[in-house]
């Protein structure tokens, strides 16, 4: 039984094993829920004890881990197997608690956490809070949420001196990416995915990041063809060969292009800007923004 190798897992290492399990119920029962609230912007404080039990555990979690390494020779049986992969799976719990934001898609503010898209501009150069509140109150952000968001006194800035700050979108009710696990800060709204073309960096997977991500996805859906993905047959659009070029149905390969993009939430729209054909090839050009305000014109040969 788990409950016996735990005991001689005990006896051998030394670690607390039955305080550490205790200790991670009493976590995960009581006080998790503080935890992913303040994480979530629906409380701006947290308190103190729930994060330091948080950080103990993960460190406890860490020694743990490494005890199956240390002592392999004496836990080689299958019982011990079982206890490692338990304790792995609390240990990515407690993982998962302390990156939370990403997955909530909150960021830091002065305010404690909440659910916003920060983006950095500058204040002053006869530009005021109410001169950015009038560029982006189409996504219903006030000048309050915009001084107090970072924490402002009328003071603290010259309309004649620029000074840095943040802007605030909502990211629940206004720019809605599902897609992408990051703290919505910045760049990293774009988010990151493993290379097209498998490669490796500093020991790990090569990894596309932000707008290096964003174009490699335009890339890949660009090129996307009826049948490249098994799972989804009819998604991409349908190549032409040769005499076919002038018989396409147009509006059939704006409908095409238009399905492939939009099925990713990141973006915003895609417009078909000029059609040309040149030695029997046909050359799409495209207008491709997502949500974020990123944009990029490319050309494709269909």
């Amino acid at each position: 039984m788990i409950s016996d190798i735990a005991n001689k897992f005990q006896q051998i290492t030394k670690f607390d094993l039955y305080s550490y399990f205790t200790d991670y119920a009493d976590f995960m029962n009581n006080r998790y829920n503080n935890i992913r609230a303040y994480y979530a912007g629906e409380v701006e404080v947290v308190n103190a004890d729930d994060m330091n039990m948080l950080n103990s555990l993960l460190e406890r979690s860490g020694n743990l881990l490494k005890l199956f390494v240390t002592f392999g020779p004496k836990l080689s049986n299958v019982g011990y197997w079982e206890l490692q992969n338990y304790c792995q799976d609390l240990y990515d719990t407690l993982t998962k608690v302390s990156i939370l934001p990403k997955y909530l898609r909150t960021s830091k503010t002065s305010r404690g956490y909440k659910p916003y898209i920060q983006v950095n501009f500058n204040v002053g150069g006869l530009r005021d809070f109410k001169d950015i509140e009038r560029r982006v109150n189409s996504n219903g952000t006030t000048e309050n949420v915009l001084i107090l968001g970072n924490d402002f006194e009328e003071e603290d800035y010259e309309i004649d001196d620029l000074r840095a700050a943040k802007l605030f979108l909502n990211n629940q009710r206004q720019v809605v990416v599902k897609t992408i696990l990051e703290e919505p800060i910045d760049r990293k709204v774009y988010g990151k995915d493993i290379r097209k073309k498998i490669g490796f960096q500093n020991n790990d997977l090569a990894i596309a990041e932000y707008q290096d991500n964003v174009e490699q996805k335009i890339q890949i859906l660009c090129e996307l063809l009826e049948g490249d993905i098994p799972e989804i047959p009819q998604l991409g659009r349908r190549k032409v060969i040769g005499e076919n070029v002038h018989n396409y149905s147009y509006p059939e390969l704006a409908r095409d292009i238009q399905s492939v993009f939009l099925q990713d939430d990141l973006f915003e729209d895609v417009e078909i800007t000029n059609i040309a054909i040149n030695q029997g090839d046909l050359y799409i050009t495209l207008n491709i923004s997502t949500k974020y305000q990123y944009a990029i014109q490319r050309i494709i040969r269909i």
